[in-house]
């Protein structure tokens, strides 16, 4: 990057003219990209005081476009010498912040496996604002893919940026005003069984109707079910499941029931 931002500059007016090759611009837009998702931003400018944020915590953060601009500004310094170079470099940040934006929607999908982006494409940034969180748990480490949902209002917004910074650290930065996130265990953690050791299942509504899935209120203890050499009583379990549903219950229905759900998580601006 140095050497592209230092190469020597003649002062004169086709100089000034000059807009940045395609494959310099590329390479300057993707590291100011970076930049501008806080990338290699030392974490103390982000979070001053370790006291800022404690173990199990989460900060809210909405990013000031101008201090954007001012750290693009300064990252593009480099090499500004004469007063050509600063008319440059006026000149050409309107084409390079733009670059920049636009590789903003690849910085996550270019880091996907070719098998996860095949079907999709890397969505373009919609929105002037961006927003993030830094989370601080041993959810971070403990949970390997967890999975994050960010919505304004009720709207989806696309992730940006969604990155380990430490072993129970993690930062996000959003496309658009953040009002609800919710973080999910990962789908791998999908399994047969209660959520817990407790062996306390809540039955779900398996109607064909828009409450499918939502729980019914009705519990039901695994334990109750299971034999002393861990066999579970398929048979009397499904007579249970049946008449705490009232209605005869399929296998199908009865794999359903028996799913745990992965745990999740939702955080509302303004509290809950």
């Amino acid at each position: 990057m140095k050497r592209i931002l230092l190469k020597p500059v003649t002062a004169n007016k086709a100089m000034l003219k000059r807009a940045p090759s395609d494959e310099d611009l590329q390479k300057i837009s993707r590291y100011i990209s970076d930049l501008r998702l806080l990338k290699d931003v030392p974490f103390s400018y982000l979070v001053p005081d370790a006291s800022h944020l404690p173990p199990e915590s989460i900060r809210f953060f909405c990013i000031d476009e101008n201090w954007q601009n001012a750290l693009t500004d300064g990252a593009l310094s480099i090499g500004r010498v004469a007063k050509s170079d600063a008319l440059r470099d006026y000149r050409h940040f309107g084409v390079i912040a733009q670059a920049a934006t636009n590789k903003l929607t690849c910085y996550r999908f270019d880091k996907m496996h070719a098998n996860h982006r095949s079907h999709k494409n890397a969505a373009r940034v919609s929105s002037n604002m961006a927003t993030g969180l830094i989370l601080r748990s041993r959810l971070v480490d403990k949970w390997n893919g967890l999975e994050i949902f960010a919505y304004s209002g009720e709207s989806p917004i696309n992730i940006l940026r969604m990155e380990k910074l430490s072993s129970d650290i993690l930062i996000c930065i959003f496309d658009g005003k953040l009002t609800k996130f919710v973080v999910s265990e990962p789908k791998t953690g999908l399994r047969f069984g209660a959520p817990d050791n407790t062996g306390v299942i809540t039955l779900r509504d398996i109607t064909d109707t828009s409450d499918f899935g939502n729980p019914l209120g009705e519990k039901t203890n695994l334990n109750d079910f299971t034999a002393p050499n861990g066999r579970l009583k398929a048979t009397e379990l499904a007579k249970e499941f049946a008449k705490k549903i009232k209605k005869p219950i399929t296998s199908s229905e009865f794999a359903f029931e028996l799913i745990a759900v992965a745990k999740r998580a939702e955080f509302l601006k303004g509290g809950g």
